[in-house]
């Protein structure tokens, strides 16, 4: 696409062209997409039971917390951004402004 823009392919200036064209960053593309999974995961659009009993959810003591889904303590980082501990992290900051359990 910069190519065709008029840039040299060796120097397209990449985030210029995402600007130009309006493209979302590959982080908030990526963890649109975890959200979505989740919600579908949660709302039983996808038929998945182990899957789905990998998804823990956090019960918390006290009621000032708004995380829903349990943290996991990551010893690497690839299993850090593995994917059951990546939807934990995507959803508790997705569900402050969303609620995961109301069909709408």
């Amino acid at each position: 696409i910069g190519s065709k823009l008029g840039h040299n392919y060796s120097a397209v200036p990449v985030d210029d062209v995402a600007t130009q064209l309006n493209l979302a960053s590959l982080k908030s593309r990526r963890d649109m997409a975890d959200a979505l999974f989740l919600k579908m995961l949660l709302m039983n659009d996808i038929d998945c039971p182990d899957l789905l009993n990998l998804i823990t959810f956090r019960v918390p003591a006290t009621t000032r917390t708004h995380e829903i889904f349990h943290r996991h303590q990551c010893s690497t980082n690839y299993e850090f951004h593995s994917l059951i501990p990546r939807l934990h992290r995507t959803g508790n900051v997705v569900s402050r402004h969303y609620d995961f359990f109301y069909d709408s």
